[in-house]
């Protein structure tokens, strides 16, 4: 299974605004607007009894691959955390550029977690945010809020907490052509909801990317384990046939 990223610096453009978001990380200030995503390796338990702790060690190497260029990865256990550079509600170029980075990193290690069996569920806010990097500190109610929406999904994907409707630049990934939110049911843990769901099938290959997630679902001898990968399948394959209508808010 292989992901198209739409989005790599190619033109002269491109690269000048990947330059200058490189530069904002190197001299970023500890306190600011970010968003922020919290991302929760499902089965971790099991990984660890079933893999060398190498093995597992190259699959995030693979993963953080792909949001290390464009945001700022911080890994502890079984948890990833994803902060964006800087983002305010200027409209400048370095921070449109920021948002759409993010939101590619974001998609594009959910999709690469599900090609190398380490899958993520992902929760996305958006607020004040303090870091000190050298220090290890990272404290922020963007951090909360991106982790509590993580832990109420019941699938494999992500979604974004309410607060990221009035963020900067949010409704462009929405309603622009990148499609990189979409507004979904949800399956919160004991219900559904109509919240914005990170739309990562979109860089996937249908028929690949189908046949993995069943694999992996037919080793599963737990419901609940089993429930995550289904609604994940669901999402697929609403995305590509759009025949079931009711997971349409």
């Amino acid at each position: 299974m292989e992901y198209q990223h739409s989005r790599k610096p190619r033109s002269l453009a491109d690269i000048i605004r990947f330059s200058m978001i490189v530069d904002n990380f190197k001299n970023d200030p500890s306190y600011c607007n970010r968003y922020v995503a919290v991302c929760d390796i499902l089965g971790f338990k099991s990984l660890l009894t079933n893999l060398p702790l190498l093995s597992i060690a190259e699959k995030y190497q693979h993963l953080i691959a792909y949001c290390n260029l464009y945001t700022y990865p911080v890994i502890f256990s079984d948890s990833i955390i994803i902060f964006s550079s800087p983002i305010n509600k200027k409209e400048s170029l370095m921070d449109i550029a920021s948002a759409s980075y993010f939101f590619d990193a974001c998609e594009a290690i959910l999709v690469s977690s599900i090609k190398y069996a380490i899958p993520l569920r992902i929760g996305i806010s958006y607020g004040e945010t303090y870091i000190d990097k050298m220090k290890g500190i990272f404290v922020g109610e963007s951090i909360v809020n991106a982790y509590l929406m993580e832990s109420n999904q019941n699938w494999i994907g992500g979604a974004c907490h309410i607060n990221c409707s009035d963020a900067p630049f949010f409704r462009d990934r929405i309603f622009g052509d990148w499609e990189d939110i979409l507004n979904y049911k949800v399956p919160i843990k004991n219900d559904s909801k109509c919240v914005y769901a990170l739309n990562w099938p979109k860089l996937t290959d249908y028929n690949s990317t189908k046949r993995i997630l069943e694999s992996i679902l037919r080793e599963q001898t737990e419901d609940s384990v089993k429930l995550k990968y289904t609604e994940a399948l669901k999402f697929l394959d609403w995305h590509y046939t759009n025949k079931n209508l009711s997971f349409i808010c």
